[in-house]
């Protein structure tokens, strides 16, 4: 399992799954987080899983500091039930295949519903592969980083409270080591 191994836990999950096959890209301004939440007792919760959700990926190699984070202690993406800052431009779909959450507006916490709040995160989508996993690729626009050191780590919960993380409905990646290219840098 590249990109996976045993959890062990930090602010936002404990006890959860593993992230396997994860890469996390930072461009200009952009990131991409992609991977495979790896459950073995099986995913926690029901789909179509829009309960909202929580993502960091923290700087390893600068004691832990987040890169980017939206979290129930920052902002976290709402549950559906939560509504949407902009109903016609932001909230989650659920198809055939996928669930996918999607925010226009740059706000994130309805009702105050400020500005910016979304950090850029502008698409979150699920695919389930089997009742144990489930693809999934976050991605920001506009957003900010600081200077990264390296490695990486991933951590996605399938909720937007600190319960869902608490309770095992997350994900961490193992490590992930980083190198660049101009203004990329990959870290996988």
């Amino acid at each position: 399992m590249t990109g996976g191994g045993t959890p062990t836990g930090n602010a936002i999950c404990t006890d959860g799954g593993s992230v396997y096959g994860a890469e996390v890209k930072l461009g200009k301004q952009t990131l991409k987080f992609v991977g495979k939440l790896f459950f073995p007792q099986g995913i926690p919760v029901p789909a179509p899983y829009v309960d909202g959700a929580q993502l960091l990926i923290e700087d390893l190699g600068s004691g832990g500091s987040a890169v980017f984070e939206l979290s129930a202690a920052t902002n976290p993406i709402p549950p559906a039930s939560a509504g949407a800052c902009d109903a016609r431009r932001d909230g989650w779909q659920v198809m055939t295949r996928t669930t996918s959450y999607r925010n226009r507006s740059t706000a994130l916490d309805p009702p105050t519903c400020t500005p910016g709040s979304s950090r850029g995160l502008y698409s979150l989508r699920y695919r389930p592969r089997s009742a144990l996993d489930l693809d999934f690729t976050a991605r920001t626009k506009g957003s900010t980083f600081p200077a990264v050191v390296g490695p990486v780590r991933g951590t996605l919960a399938l909720g937007s409270t600190a319960a869902a993380g608490q309770t095992g409905a997350c994900g961490l990646t193992a490590p992930l080591a980083c190198s660049g290219s101009g203004s990329t840098l990959r870290c996988r």
